[in-house]
């Protein structure tokens, strides 16, 4: 068994010309890119098993741009350890370069699966949770999976899509959740779901702002 602390690990990168795009500022791909590195980090050393891959990545939120010369920390922890997959938060920070001051800028969760010589699934440890705010991060995660899990299913299935449109067009009037998302979320979130389908917004939005208030 291995604690959350134990799984965390900390990099530092500074944007260079050759990482911005044609607005000045950091491309995604490359925030991405790193942010997938440090996570890998975090589930070799979770694991302490060579073989981990990426399996799923999602919730990405991008707050504040970044700039050329700016220090970046990107910090990646594990929130759940399930038989042989782990969900791993990545936090970006910038860093001011005179006072030290941190600001978040962007976030993530990634789903790594731990492979044996077969590339078979492989067991990983369990995880201890010794906080509070680490069973709070516990319990999101396995709602994120809960919901993404039923999400799929519910898209592979064609008929319960084609009931959400009227002649193909989506509005505001049709586009109703699944009737088992009524038992997830509260009424002022039900709009989150709506959005996604009239492509307003990412799914669900609640959670960026819970996870605000949460780093």
């Amino acid at each position: 068994m291995k604690t959350r602390q134990q799984s965390s690990v900390t990099t530092r990168k500074i944007i260079s010309g050759e990482h911005l795009n044609p607005n000045g500022t950091l491309f995604g791909g490359y925030l991405m890119c790193w942010m997938d590195e440090v996570a890998f980090l975090c589930a070799r050393r979770f694991t302490g098993l060579p073989t981990c891959v990426t399996v799923n990545i999602d919730n990405i939120t991008f707050r504040n741009p970044l700039r050329l010369g700016e220090h970046i920390l990107l910090t990646a922890a594990v929130n759940h350890a399930g038989r042989s997959s782990m969900e791993i938060q990545v936090n970006v920070e910038r860093e001011d370069a005179v006072t030290h001051e941190l600001t978040h800028t962007n976030s993530a969760h990634l789903t790594f699966v731990c492979l044996d010589e077969r590339s078979k699934p492989k067991a990983v440890p369990k995880l201890t949770l010794e906080s509070a705010d680490d069973r709070l991060k516990n319990k999101e995660a396995l709602l994120r999976i809960r919901v993404r899990r039923r999400l799929i299913n519910f898209l592979s299935k064609r008929r319960a899509v084609n009931e959400l449109t009227l002649d193909h067009e989506l509005t505001a009037e049709t586009a109703m959740p699944p009737r088992w998302m009524l038992t997830l979320f509260r009424e002022d979130r039900i709009q989150n779901f709506k959005n996604l389908l009239l492509g307003a917004s990412t799914f669900p939005t609640f959670w960026a702002k819970r996870n605000r208030g949460s780093n």
